[in-house]
């Protein structure tokens, strides 16, 4: 990595340098939570704002999309399933 946490901490530009940290390695897998630092490169209420409602807002979203996963698939299947044995139904 090019730098870090404690270099933007220091910088006078330090937010683009400490959300290109942060960006850098959510993109090598980590995650965003783990990502920020506890350190002054990012003001601690964001990172408490951010570590706390992330996961939340993350599990709303999982917990809206599961359900609508699966019943978009059953429609999806469902349909022609439907449809071939009605056909077939009618033809006897």
């Amino acid at each position: 990595m090019a730098g870090s946490y404690s270099d933007a901490a220091g910088s006078r530009n330090r937010w683009p340098v400490a959300w290109a940290l942060v960006t850098e390695r959510v993109r090598q897998g980590g995650n965003v939570s783990d990502a920020i630092p506890d350190e002054a490169a990012v003001e601690k209420p964001h990172c408490r704002i951010l570590r706390s409602k992330a996961p939340a807002e993350l599990d709303r979203i999982v917990g809206i999309a599961g359900p609508a996963v699966i019943i978009a698939i059953a429609v999806v299947l469902g349909g022609p399933i439907i449809s071939v044995v009605t056909s077939l139904l009618s033809v006897a």
